[in-house]
Order: C-alpha cells, then structure tokens, then sequence
C-alpha cells in the first residue's frame, strides 16, 4: 500500500533504508528491529491502532524516577490538582493497542518477504 501522508512516506523510506544496508530485502532476520516501529507502523497504518488523548509528562525531578516517562490513564483524576509530577504535562495522543497482526504483516510486506501458503 501507498500511503499519501509525507510521514508515512518518509518512514516507508527510513524502513527500506534500514532493509537494504543490512541486506535484509526478501529474507526475515529476527534478530534485527527497528527502535519504535509501532511508531512508525502507526504513522504508516493508523487504523491498526487505538489512540487516546492523555497527559503525558517526562520526570524531570531527582532521583531513581529521572527521565522516565508518565502517562495518566486513570478514569478519575484530578484535573484542577494535579499530581505534582504532571503539572508540566501535555495533552498526547497515546496508542493503547495495536493490531500485531496487521502490524507484523505491514512489516514483513515492507522488507519484500511474503508467506508461503504453509504459513
């Protein structure tokens, strides 16, 4: 599939890329991944995976917490108090659930490897 989106093309691009220096173009190598591909399988393929708005705050305060990312999914919060740590938080859309499936399907399809009809 072709994708109009300049970001999905862009990471169609990033992920051939990827395939053909490490020569990987109508093999399977399990030992190789890319960083964030339901990052990037998200831009590519959207309705394969559940979004919702949520506040999104990085911890910035000492200690063993430093540098960890917080998402507030709870039903019942607090929006007029906070939590002290999502104070500075934004409102992100944040995926919930993908269809692995679709996803493993997408990516194989991108490395040029198709099943055989053994599975």
């Amino acid at each position: 599939a072709t994708s109009h989106d300049p970001a999905a093309q862009l990471a169609g691009r990033l992920i051939a890329q990827q395939a053909n220096l490490l020569g990987l173009v109508g093999k399977v190598n399990p030992g190789v991944a890319l960083g964030d591909y339901g990052a990037v399988a998200t831009l590519i393929d959207p309705a394969g995976a559940t979004v919702v708005p949520a506040p999104v705050a990085v911890l910035t305060s000492e200690g063993p917490s430093r540098g960890q990312t917080v998402v507030d999914l709870r039903a019942e919060r607090h929006v007029a108090e906070p939590e002290r740590q999502m104070r500075e938080s934004r409102i992100l859309d944040f995926v919930t659930s993908v269809d692995g499936e679709r996803y493993s399907r997408l990516w194989l399809d991108t490395l040029g490897f198709t099943r055989s009809s053994d599975g």
